[in-house]
């Protein structure tokens, strides 16, 4: 969990934020870009969500985090939107929104979709190349 003692001081005023701790794996970035920026070696809140739509994904951002450096306040809806995942990209293809190098599988080919596409490789298979 992000700490708030070390919040960067770059992050815009309000809820959300980040902390010294992010190693600019760009994670957050991807899942909420607008809110997330690049800064000098880490992300930092540039500025805080506009609608419902924007706290979903900086919440998203907030749960795939894999230093856990990005902090709120006040967290409801962090349980739902870990739930959102796994997120679709691409045909069977999903991102399971974790960035961890360690977790075994990054992007995922659903059971449902690899029984419909018998011929394309299975995450397992896979694995090697994520």
């Amino acid at each position: 969990m992000a700490q708030l003692n070390l919040k960067l001081r770059a992050n815009a005023p309000g809820d959300l934020f980040v902390d010294e701790t992010c190693i600019d794996c760009d994670t957050c970035r991807q899942i909420a870009p607008g809110v997330f920026v690049e800064g000098k070696g880490t992300s930092y809140v540039a500025r805080q969500p506009r609608d419902e739509a924007e706290h979903r994904r900086a919440l998203m951002a907030l749960v795939s985090c894999p230093t856990a450096s990005i902090g709120s306040a006040d967290q409801p809806g962090s349980a739902a939107a870990a739930r959102d995942f796994p997120e679709p990209v691409d045909g069977p293809v999903h991102y399971c929104g974790s960035a961890i190098r360690s977790s075994s599988v990054r992007l995922v080919q659903t059971a449902a979709t690899a029984r419909a596409m018998p011929g394309r490789k299975s995450a397992r298979a896979m694995r090697g190349v994520l």
